[in-house]
């Protein structure tokens, strides 16, 4: 595998900041990055690299309240799911509430509404549409790894009685879109710790019943 992988705890959600990049490289591709941007400057910086973009898996701030001081001033592109784009321009205040350095990410964002590769210096992401925790829910698979933000957790699933949630949808988005990888690709959560597909389809209490 040649991309590199760094996790960071950020938040007071202790939400999972993904930065993706390669050696001989000099940009980096960051996922959720919900608070503590410092944090995740000064990482990006010891490696000398650049942003050229920001995924969210999903709208909610503890996943994208570093996005406006990670992008200001930069040429990074920000992505959001199609669907989403309510929780980006009025995020919820009994969220924000919890986290004293959210800060509304920019309005330029784009929206992805279809399925799609998204390629930085060497770096390829497939994108794939996975609501049910929110309606614009994406996972992201990256060489063996998918990032699944608060849709798939390692022994659990996300929450579905959050304003959009749908729990029939989440439970067919993990189904039909997740568990269609192999079965050593490696799940990184948007919080807790990582596992992979197998262990989540014979072992998950939420998806293991009907396998």
């Amino acid at each position: 595998m040649n991309n590199k992988l760094i996790t960071l705890k950020v938040s007071s959600f202790a939400t999972n900041c993904y930065v993706i990049y390669r050696d001989n490289s000099s940009k980096c591709i960051v996922i959720d990055p919900g608070g503590d941007s410092e944090k995740i400057k000064n990482e990006i910086l010891n490696l000398d690299l650049n942003i050229s973009h920001i995924l969210c898996t999903h709208g909610h701030p503890d996943h994208t309240g570093g996005v406006y001081d990670l992008s200001v001033g930069g040429r990074v592109q920000f992505y959001i799911g199609a669907g989403d784009e309510n929780l980006i321009d009025h995020p919820p205040k009994y969220i924000t509430d919890l986290l004293p350095d959210f800060r509304k990410p920019p309005s330029d964002y784009k929206i992805i509404k279809n399925e799609t590769v998204i390629s930085s210096d060497g770096i390829e992401i497939c994108v794939f549409k996975t609501p049910g925790h929110t309606p614009g829910s994406l996972s992201f698979f990256c060489e063996g790894m998918i990032f699944t933000g608060d849709t798939l957790f390692k022994g659990s699933i996300g929450r579905t009685d959050l304003s959009g949630g749908n729990y029939d949808l989440e439970i067919s988005s993990i189904r039909s879109k997740i568990f269609s990888f192999p079965d050593d690709t490696i799940i990184y959560p948007g919080h807790g710790d990582s596992t992979n597909i197998l262990i989540e389809k014979s072992q998950n209490p939420f998806l293991n019943n009907s396998n």
